[in-house]
């Protein structure tokens, strides 16, 4: 149901799912476009798959319900960050090099927190909030965390670069690679700039 392809098209990254031994079972598989023979294929486990993304010319991003799992260019695996007991609530995956996570301690309630992890599955930064987390988005160097009365940019290793509470009723943030956010709401948009 997902797939990715590579800057330049040559390589097409897809995530097929079926069962061993009665549990369904999630796979990579790899798929040189310039070719009919198919790829390499990596296991993904018995998690759901909600996103794959290249996101480097020589790195693949599976986002899992339970961990984040990365694999080269021919399906060897180069880490894996796992959430441990904490539920996967949002992610951005436009990040320069970093992956940014919102996590929440319980599927229900405001015990969130923003978590940076390398493309090689290794933990950057680990920053609690405390409230819920409305949108967060990644681009550059820059993290955009949109909670109800707050708009807090931070850089990869959760620094807080910037912030503000106009916040104008926005519901969603898209960061820009600048250090610049969008705020969108119902019907309109407004660009902060730090």
């Amino acid at each position: 149901p997902l797939c990715a392809i590579s800057d330049g098209g040559t390589l097409l990254a897809a995530v097929a799912v079926g069962q061993s031994g009665g549990a369904f079972e999630s796979q990579l598989l790899l798929l040189p476009t310039g070719q009919e023979e198919a790829g390499p294929t990596a296991q993904l486990g018995n998690q759901l798959i909600l996103d794959l993304e290249f996101v480097s010319p020589k790195r693949i991003c599976a986002v899992g319900e339970s961990s984040l799992q990365f694999f080269d260019l021919e399906g060897a695996p180069q880490g894996e960050y796992q959430y441990s007991d904490r539920y996967l609530k949002d992610f951005g995956l436009g990040g320069d090099g970093f992956v940014a996570l919102s996590l929440n301690a319980y599927q229900a309630g405001s015990r969130y927190s923003v978590v940076t992890v390398d493309l090689n599955g290794e933990e950057i930064a680990d920053c609690y909030l405390g409230e819920e987390i409305l949108s967060l988005s990644a681009a550059g160097n820059y993290v955009a965390v949109l909670t109800a009365d707050h708009l807090r940019i931070f850089t990869s290793d959760l620094a807080l670069y910037a912030e503000t509470e106009d916040v104008m009723g926005a519901s969603g943030a898209l960061m820009r690679e600048d250090g610049s956010a969008l705020l969108t709401g119902s019907g309109s948009a407004h660009l902060y700039l730090p």
